[in-house]
């Protein structure tokens, strides 16, 4: 593992108060994310002669005095590094010697304008971009070329591993970037209502995808990341009713009305987001008929994916004949680029009601009522896209819940 020793993360950043109700500010770093290269095994730090595997199993019925515990544990013999052992079968990770540590640069330049003395309007501009990012498994370097004939024997390693399936790679040559507009609305809490509303435009590419071609990495998995969508819209509001004592209506009620009537609180988070992104693939009977590879592929594409929006419905939610698989043994990877299909948008509105009961100057029980997809909107997931299933451009499931209601107490003090 060479050493990568030229990391540094400097931060700049600025604030201008342009009149006394403009402010201007902006922002440029850079953060640096050693990451543990995944949580399955495969890890530097698991690998010889940093740690190895001694197994002792005792007879539960016979004592064998060699392993006793006050004795202490036998040393594992060392394996001869020079020598092959056992022949490689199955799997094994190639970690590139040359790894270097992610890093994020990200930037951004706001206004923020007071538009009175209790509501404030801020515009943005946000960026990041990755890079050096961990690549967890992303090619199988011991995959073969499209071509006819048994699977294992074009291996690239057959010669030197002849049962070795698969050689994943692990290395940092992913990459990112993002791009946003972004706006926020805020009313600070004046006469019992506060209000805050964000909305974000925004647009994020990355390579964080595996690749079934060895030899076009970029051109198979650069695209919209999984996490893209263009719009995001979230508005939550909080409103204490004016009614009882300290307020403006019915302040000097009856104790007993006050306890009923008084202290009520309503609140509420609507989100919206736009459909995130899919893959079309090929069925496995599919990928063996046009590639032959052991791995996966891509139809050809030949229209838009997108169809009319009274035209969708969760039995044929995008345009499938936009998707034809390769000629059979063609040989040939499919022209489809990564997640050229959007799914549903997403839409939620979660609401609550509190209701105070004070009592002996500093305990208050709050009574609370929680309604989570209160309108009880489905949200559906993603739509099934693999070209030779009977099943594709239909959806059979949720992205969230259905409505939900939760009654409780809290007794503060």
């Amino acid at each position: 593992m060479n050493l990568d020793g030229n990391n540094w993360a400097p931060r700049f950043g600025f604030a201008y108060a342009w009149q006394p109700k403009t402010v201007f500010r902006g922002g440029y770093g850079i953060s640096y994310y050693p990451d543990k290269f995944g949580a399955t095994g495969g890890t530097l730090n698991n690998n010889y002669p940093f740690i190895t595997v001694q197994q002792v199993s005792p007879d539960r019925f016979t004592i064998n005095p060699a392993l006793n515990i006050a004795n202490g544990i036998a040393v594992p013999a060392r394996p001869d590094l020079s020598v092959p052992s056992v022949p490689l079968v199955g799997q094994a990770t190639y970690f590139d010697p040359n790894y270097r540590i992610a890093y994020i640069q990200f930037w951004n330049f706001t206004i923020q304008r007071q538009i009175s003395k209790d509501t404030v309007l801020e515009t943005a501009y946000v960026g990041t971009k990755g890079t050096h990012l961990f690549g967890n498994n992303h090619v199988n370097l011991n995959q073969p070329d499209p071509g006819p004939g048994a699977i294992d024997p074009r291996r690239p390693f057959y010669a030197l591993a002849p049962l070795a399936a698969n050689i994943p790679l692990r290395d940092s040559s992913e990459s990112s970037i993002y791009h946003s507009l972004q706006a926020k609305f805020q009313k600070r809490m004046t006469s019992g209502f506060w209000l805050l509303s964000s909305y974000t435009y925004s647009k994020s590419i990355d390579d964080n995808a595996t690749s079934f071609d060895t030899h076009d990495w970029a051109g198979v998995v650069r695209g919209p990341s999984a996490t893209d969508f263009t719009h995001s819209w979230t508005t939550s509001a909080l409103y204490e009713l004016p009614v009882g004592k300290g307020h403006m209506f019915l302040s000097s009620m009856h104790p007993v009305a006050q306890a009923i009537i008084g202290g009520w609180q309503l609140n509420g988070i609507y989100s919206f987001r736009t459909g995130l992104p899919s893959s079309a693939s090929l069925s496995t009977g599919l990928v063996s008929s046009t590639v032959n590879t052991g791995g996966a592929s891509r139809p050809d594409q030949i229209a838009s994916s997108e169809l009319p929006k009274d035209q969708r419905t969760i039995y044929h939610y995008f345009n499938t004949a936009a998707f034809v698989a390769p000629p059979t043994n063609s040989y040939r990877y499919g022209n489809a680029g990564r997640d050229t299909i959007r799914g549903p948008s997403f839409s939620s509105l979660d609401a609550s009601m509190f209701k105070n009961f004070r009592f002996a100057e500093r305990y208050n029980l709050q009574f609370r009522g929680e309604f989570f997809n209160l309108p009880n909107h489905p949200n559906y997931a993603q739509p099934n896209t693999q070209v030779g299933n009977a099943a594709i451009g239909t959806i059979t499931t949720l992205a969230g819940n259905m409505r939900q209601t939760q009654l409780g107490l809290k007794l503060l003090f």
